[in-house]
């Protein structure tokens, strides 16, 4: 009977852990925006006034791509980026996903976002949150990991975390 039960136990315990799907792959990325004048932390206004600059007022590009198999269709529930939720708009991308830096003028760098995989890769793309209610537990995931995805794949939900996203050399506006 302890048998049983024993074999029993770690047929489910392997069951759960085929519902994970572990084969998909999160990344995740974020750009900071330099305006084309330098931006500094304290700028002079027109009165002499000293203004503080808030961390929210630099812009940051996010560059977000889940990998799954490739016959599978993924519909995005919500994503939650620095704790703040967002809905998502995807696309189907082909790997190598490669971004260029033009920092230093004449010398452009490539960097590797995803590598190239025969799976599937979509790029998510945040927007405005697309209805109130969100999932408690990406909410709760979200206090750990800079980026969560809630996602459906053949009727089920899975949920992707990313502990902290991987930062990309700024872009600068001309």
């Amino acid at each position: 009977m302890k048998r049983l039960f024993f074999l029993l136990t770690l047929a489910l315990a392997f069951s759960k852990l085929m519902a994970q799907n572990s084969g998909d792959k999160l990344y995740g990325f974020l750009q900071p925006v330099i305006p084309g004048a330098a931006a500094a932390k304290r700028i002079t206004d027109d009165a002499g006034g000293v203004i503080e600059r808030k961390a929210a007022d630099i812009k940051l590009n996010y560059f977000i791509y889940l990998s799954t198999a490739k016959a599978k269709k993924v519909d995005v529930i919500e994503m939650w980026i620095r704790g703040k939720a967002f809905s998502a708009n995807t696309k189907n991308v082909d790997t190598p996903v490669e971004i260029t830096s033009n920092l230093v003028p004449g010398r452009p760098q490539k960097k590797v976002l995803v590598p190239k995989t025969t799976q599937n890769v979509i790029q998510l793309e945040p927007t405005e949150l697309a209805g109130k209610k969100t999932n408690g537990k990406a909410a709760r995931l979200a206090q750990q990991a800079e980026l969560v995805v809630v996602y459906k794949q053949e009727g089920k939900t899975y949920i992707k975390t990313l502990k902290a996203l991987s930062e990309l050399s700024p872009k600068a506006l001309q």
